[in-house]
């Protein structure tokens, strides 16, 4: 089964798998956290809410998972972090 996702803008990562969850950084400058099993949005961090003044910012490198933590490189020059169980979508 294909599973699709709208986002706001092309996504140009590579789609990373932790604990069940994928996750995908866009240029619509979100990081989405998507559910393997069933393909449904668990949820999703903006840098427009952030950085409203940026335009040039977006995930444009995969993120990477590890020791707990999702880092996410963005084009507005921060690396954001969360704890990947985190029910809470805000960065560190």
């Amino acid at each position: 089964m294909v599973r699709t996702i709208p986002t706001n803008g092309p996504i140009i990562t590579a789609p990373v798998f932790s604990n069940g969850t994928v996750y995908i950084g866009s240029l619509d400058r979100s990081l989405y956290a998507i559910d393997e099993d069933t393909g449904r949005k668990i949820w999703s961090f903006s840098t427009a809410v952030v950085l409203i003044i940026l335009l040039k910012d977006g995930f444009w490198a995969t993120p990477v998972v590890a020791d707990g933590h999702i880092y996410a490189p963005n084009m507005d020059g921060h690396v954001y972090v969360w704890m990947s169980w985190m029910e809470n979508r805000s960065p560190l």
